[in-house]
């Protein structure tokens, strides 16, 4: 394995077993055995948890991120914008239902967590607070948003995605979410626009 691809499998490991197991029930020794190499391997790349967890977390937000300007990119209403958003949201919960996003899975765990993770997790919510509302303004319309409207839309979203793991996957999930988009939708009279 050479340097870059070890750190790479590093991380994805990382991200599996913190959406599987959660932050506090992982160690890094699991993740060495899992790939077959010696824990020092893994110190070589993160000096520690904490730093591992950190580079997972950046990672997972910048990859969201750009999924997220993908749907800008081909995406011709805040409807068509709001449904990838959902897509992306269930296709965590595809094909078993074991796994959570990961920002959601340490989310859980927040009062425990070291406060620079808990910071990265903030932006990672406030990416997708802030993309709406660009998308908002973007298709131009005449939305009047009520205070801390957006931030209950991704809410309840992340909430519905937790909810969905016990009652059905990514079919519930999409059924709420779009029931939570049209009801969203319809109170701004923006649907389909």
């Amino acid at each position: 394995m050479n340097q870059i691809n070890t750190r790479e499998q590093i991380l994805e490991t990382c991200k599996d077993l913190i959406q599987i197991k959660g932050y506090h029930s992982f160690t890094i020794n699991e993740i060495a055995e899992l790939l077959d190499i010696s824990s020092s391997n893994v110190y070589h790349h993160f000096k520690n948890k904490e730093n591992l967890v950190m580079a997972t977390v950046i990672q997972y937000r910048n990859n969201f991120e750009l999924i997220l300007n993908e749907i800008e990119q081909e995406s011709t209403s805040l409807r068509s914008c709001l449904e990838g958003l959902i897509n992306i949201y269930s296709k965590v919960l595809e094909p078993d239902n074991k796994k959570i996003c990961l920002c959601m899975t340490l989310m859980v765990e927040l009062n425990t967590l070291p406060e620079p993770i808990v910071e990265e997790l903030k932006q990672f919510f406030y990416l997708q607070v802030k993309w709406i509302i660009k998308n908002i303004q973007q298709h131009k319309l005449e939305i009047t948003i009520l205070n801390h409207e957006i931030e209950m839309l991704v809410s309840s979203l992340e909430g519905i995605i937790t909810v969905a793991r016990m009652n059905g996957g990514s079919v519930y999930f999409k059924n709420l979410a779009y029931s939570l988009l049209d009801n969203f939708l319809v109170a701004h009279q923006a649907k389909g626009k």
